[in-house]
């Protein structure tokens, strides 16, 4: 009784943490916020999909998968290219 109470759980945590991961990555790949995911039409934000991700992550490199700060930053936060 006790695994399949703790399967059903993981199960439903990693179904959780697997959808919040697809739903950001499309929204980092279209560079919008979770508020602009509602707003119609293209956003006017959008570089591009390497684009996008590189003002997230930093230039690409192996640190993408680690939890670093970027090496090389591609803005400050506050301007945008």
């Amino acid at each position: 009784l006790m695994l399949t109470i703790a399967s059903t759980f993981a199960s439903s945590l990693g179904l959780s943490t697997a959808g919040l991961f697809f739903t950001h990555v499309s929204l980092a790949w279209c560079n919008r916020t979770t508020i602009e995911a509602g707003y119609k039409g293209k956003s006017p934000y959008s570089l591009g999909p390497k684009r996008n991700f590189e003002q997230v992550f930093g230039v690409l490199s192996a640190t993408w998968l680690l939890p670093v700060p970027p090496l090389r930053k591609v803005t400050d936060g506050l301007q945008f290219p």
